[in-house]
Protein backbone atom coordinates (compact mmCIF):
# COMPACT_ATOMS: atom_id res chain seq x y z
CA UNK A 1 0.00 0.00 0.00
CA UNK A 2 2.67 2.34 1.03
CA UNK A 3 4.45 1.61 -2.46
CA UNK A 4 0.98 2.57 -4.41
CA UNK A 5 0.95 5.95 -2.05
CA UNK A 6 4.92 6.88 -3.38
CA UNK A 7 4.40 5.95 -6.81
CA UNK A 8 1.05 8.07 -6.95
CA UNK A 9 2.74 10.64 -5.30
CA UNK A 10 5.83 10.51 -7.64
CA UNK A 11 2.65 10.64 -10.79
CA UNK A 12 1.73 13.56 -9.27
CA UNK A 13 4.54 15.59 -9.17
CA UNK A 14 5.68 15.22 -12.45
CA UNK A 15 1.95 15.90 -13.64
CA UNK A 16 2.76 18.96 -11.41
CA UNK A 17 6.00 20.44 -13.16
CA UNK A 18 3.97 19.77 -16.36
CA UNK A 19 0.97 21.58 -15.59
CA UNK A 20 3.41 24.44 -14.03
CA UNK A 21 6.00 24.34 -17.15
CA UNK A 22 2.70 25.01 -19.28
CA UNK A 23 1.99 27.45 -17.89
CA UNK A 24 5.37 29.54 -17.19
CA UNK A 25 5.35 29.05 -20.66
CA UNK A 26 1.77 30.84 -21.38
CA UNK A 27 2.65 33.48 -19.09
CA UNK A 28 6.33 34.16 -20.85
CA UNK A 29 3.99 34.66 -24.13
CA UNK A 30 1.42 36.76 -22.88
CA UNK A 31 4.19 39.07 -21.26
CA UNK A 32 5.89 39.20 -24.63
CA UNK A 33 2.35 40.13 -26.53
CA UNK A 34 2.61 43.03 -23.72
CA UNK A 35 5.47 43.89 -24.10
CA UNK A 36 4.56 44.34 -27.96
CA UNK A 37 1.09 46.05 -27.65
CA UNK A 38 3.18 48.17 -25.87
CA UNK A 39 5.52 49.30 -28.71
CA UNK A 40 2.30 49.74 -31.25
CA UNK A 41 0.91 51.44 -28.55
CA UNK A 42 4.11 53.67 -28.56
CA UNK A 43 4.29 53.78 -32.42
CA UNK A 44 1.12 54.88 -32.49
CA UNK A 45 0.64 57.67 -29.92
CA UNK A 46 4.12 59.54 -31.48
CA UNK A 47 2.95 59.05 -35.35
CA UNK A 48 -0.88 60.92 -34.33
CA UNK A 49 0.42 62.99 -31.36
CA UNK A 50 4.08 64.33 -29.88
CA UNK A 51 4.03 62.78 -26.11
CA UNK A 52 6.95 62.48 -23.35
CA UNK A 53 8.35 59.28 -22.88
CA UNK A 54 7.42 59.79 -18.94
CA UNK A 55 3.36 60.39 -19.90
CA UNK A 56 3.29 57.39 -22.63
CA UNK A 57 4.71 54.83 -19.93
CA UNK A 58 2.23 55.88 -17.49
CA UNK A 59 -0.66 55.35 -19.46
CA UNK A 60 0.51 52.16 -20.94
CA UNK A 61 1.72 50.71 -17.66
CA UNK A 62 -1.87 50.28 -16.56
CA UNK A 63 -2.28 47.15 -18.30
CA UNK A 64 -0.39 45.27 -15.91
CA UNK A 65 1.12 45.17 -12.49
CA UNK A 66 4.55 44.02 -13.40
CA UNK A 67 4.95 46.47 -16.42
CA UNK A 68 3.74 49.08 -14.37
CA UNK A 69 6.02 48.34 -11.49
CA UNK A 70 8.89 48.34 -14.44
CA UNK A 71 7.52 51.61 -15.76
CA UNK A 72 7.65 53.30 -12.64
CA UNK A 73 10.59 52.60 -11.55
CA UNK A 74 11.82 53.78 -15.00
CA UNK A 75 9.47 56.78 -14.83
CA UNK A 76 10.65 57.82 -10.94
CA UNK A 77 14.56 57.85 -12.09
CA UNK A 78 13.97 59.96 -14.98
CA UNK A 79 12.15 62.52 -12.95
CA UNK A 80 15.10 62.36 -10.20
CA UNK A 81 17.30 63.38 -13.17
CA UNK A 82 19.84 60.56 -11.78
CA UNK A 83 21.64 60.35 -15.02
CA UNK A 84 20.58 62.59 -17.79
CA UNK A 85 20.38 60.06 -20.36
CA UNK A 86 16.99 58.50 -21.49
CA UNK A 87 18.48 55.33 -23.12
CA UNK A 88 21.13 54.83 -19.70
CA UNK A 89 17.79 54.58 -17.93
CA UNK A 90 15.48 52.53 -20.05
CA UNK A 91 18.46 49.88 -20.40
CA UNK A 92 19.16 49.98 -16.92
CA UNK A 93 15.67 49.76 -15.65
CA UNK A 94 14.58 46.73 -17.97
CA UNK A 95 17.88 44.76 -16.71
CA UNK A 96 16.97 45.71 -12.95
CA UNK A 97 13.37 44.11 -13.84
CA UNK A 98 14.41 41.15 -16.01
CA UNK A 99 14.07 38.10 -13.41
CA UNK A 100 10.28 39.00 -13.28
CA UNK A 101 9.88 38.64 -16.96
CA UNK A 102 11.21 35.99 -18.04
CA UNK A 103 12.07 37.09 -21.69
CA UNK A 104 14.72 35.18 -23.71
CA UNK A 105 18.02 37.07 -24.58
CA UNK A 106 16.76 37.98 -27.56
CA UNK A 107 13.69 39.10 -27.37
CA UNK A 108 15.28 41.10 -23.53
CA UNK A 109 17.45 42.72 -26.57
CA UNK A 110 14.61 44.05 -28.15
CA UNK A 111 12.94 45.90 -25.35
CA UNK A 112 16.47 47.65 -24.58
CA UNK A 113 16.54 48.64 -28.32
CA UNK A 114 13.78 50.24 -27.77
CA UNK A 115 15.19 53.32 -26.10
CA UNK A 116 16.57 54.21 -29.45
CA UNK A 117 12.74 55.13 -30.56
CA UNK A 118 11.73 55.86 -27.77
CA UNK A 119 14.65 58.71 -26.70
CA UNK A 120 15.90 59.39 -30.42
CA UNK A 121 15.97 63.10 -31.26
CA UNK A 122 14.43 62.53 -34.79
CA UNK A 123 10.70 61.73 -34.77
CA UNK A 124 10.44 59.89 -37.97
CA UNK A 125 13.61 57.76 -37.26
CA UNK A 126 12.01 56.99 -33.83
CA UNK A 127 8.81 55.66 -35.28
CA UNK A 128 10.78 53.54 -37.80
CA UNK A 129 12.52 52.37 -35.19
CA UNK A 130 9.80 51.10 -32.76
CA UNK A 131 8.21 49.98 -36.09
CA UNK A 132 11.27 47.84 -37.27
CA UNK A 133 11.15 46.44 -33.43
CA UNK A 134 7.88 45.50 -33.56
CA UNK A 135 8.04 43.42 -36.23
CA UNK A 136 10.68 41.68 -34.94
CA UNK A 137 9.19 41.31 -31.83
CA UNK A 138 5.67 39.78 -33.11
CA UNK A 139 8.52 37.16 -35.38
CA UNK A 140 9.91 36.14 -32.05
CA UNK A 141 6.52 35.77 -30.54
CA UNK A 142 5.59 33.84 -33.16
CA UNK A 143 8.39 31.10 -32.73
CA UNK A 144 7.62 30.86 -28.81
CA UNK A 145 3.63 30.27 -29.64
CA UNK A 146 5.30 27.27 -32.17
CA UNK A 147 7.88 26.10 -29.95
CA UNK A 148 5.00 25.68 -27.43
CA UNK A 149 2.58 24.25 -30.27
CA UNK A 150 5.12 21.60 -30.43
CA UNK A 151 6.20 20.60 -26.63
CA UNK A 152 1.80 21.05 -26.16
CA UNK A 153 1.76 17.93 -28.52
CA UNK A 154 4.23 16.21 -26.25
CA UNK A 155 3.50 17.49 -23.20
CA UNK A 156 -0.18 16.76 -23.14
CA UNK A 157 -0.59 12.81 -23.93
CA UNK A 158 1.86 12.62 -21.44
CA UNK A 159 -0.30 14.16 -18.63
CA UNK A 160 -3.06 12.27 -19.71
CA UNK A 161 -1.25 8.96 -19.90
CA UNK A 162 0.54 9.69 -16.27
CA UNK A 163 -3.37 10.75 -14.88
CA UNK A 164 -4.70 7.01 -16.35
CA UNK A 165 -1.88 5.61 -14.20
CA UNK A 166 -2.56 6.81 -11.12
CA UNK A 167 -6.30 5.67 -12.06
CA UNK A 168 -4.98 2.55 -12.91
CA UNK A 169 -2.28 1.68 -9.34
CA UNK A 170 -5.18 3.24 -7.30
CA UNK A 171 -7.46 0.55 -8.57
Amino acid sequence: MLKLFGICVIFGGILGGIVSWNEDRRRKICDMVLVEQFVSHAVYRLETEKVYVAELLEVTGAKSDRLRGTFRDIVAKMQKNDCPYGEQIWTEGWRKHRTEWNFSEQFLILVIECQKGLFGDNLRENIDILKHIREQMQIQIQEEKAQWREKQKVVTPVGILGGIMIVIILL
